[in-house]
């Protein structure tokens, strides 16, 4: 990958830590913008910027396209954690369904990593 995109362990560093850092600081604020527009609403705005996100840094011919599309891939990473775990509880009524999909939430958001 280093020698594809042209780039020392520097930038590899900044490949793995723009997502993640961006996750970490903008998770407690994407809560409340699915207060005021709405769960499904962002749920679904943040699957659609994650999954481009994902094409671009899959597809990325240089550098700077892949640093962008982690970038974009963090901010949709925020927005969607908070609120997959809010419209499964309200996807399943029955409660032993729903403890079941709540205990398996946590490795389908392992499985990315």
């Amino acid at each position: 990958m280093s020698q594809d995109l042209g780039t020392d362990i520097t930038g590899l560093q900044w490949i793995v830590i723009t997502c993640v850092v961006l996750f970490a600081s903008l998770l407690l604020s994407s809560g409340a913008l699915g207060d005021v527009f709405g769960a499904r609403r962002v749920y679904v705005l943040s699957l659609t910027l994650f999954t481009a996100a994902s094409l671009t840094t899959g597809c990325a011919p240089t550098m700077s396209t892949l640093i962008a599309g982690q970038i974009v891939q963090g901010i949709g990473a925020s927005l969607l954690a908070p609120w997959s775990l809010s419209l499964l509880t309200h996807a399943y009524p029955d409660s032993i369904d729903r403890v079941k999909a709540i205990a398996s939430w946590p490795s389908w958001g392992g499985a990315r990593s």
